[in-house]
């Protein structure tokens, strides 16, 4: 997993993301392609999916629950 660090994805057309077995910059496990496959995909799909979503991911709204409550404890609308 150390692999990873500092390591930078340019994109869906960043085709080093992948193990070198497949052309890629990472090592597989002795013997293993599959699971250092799956775990380089993953890790890509997380990275893109944060990309794509970084506001509302790092947004801190208040949650639901915690609204209401206050609501009610205060008897403000």
């Amino acid at each position: 997993m150390l692999s990873f660090n500092g390591q930078h994805y340019d994109g869906d057309d960043d085709t080093e993301w992948a193990v070198k077995k497949d052309g890629g910059r990472f090592d597989q496990f002795t013997g293993a392609t599959i699971t250092p496959r799956a775990i380089v995909n993953a890790t890509k799909a997380a990275i893109h999916y944060f990309r794509e979503n970084k506001t509302a991911l790092l947004d801190d709204p208040q949650p639901q629950d915690n609204q209401a409550a206050t609501t009610q404890t205060t008897g403000a609308e």
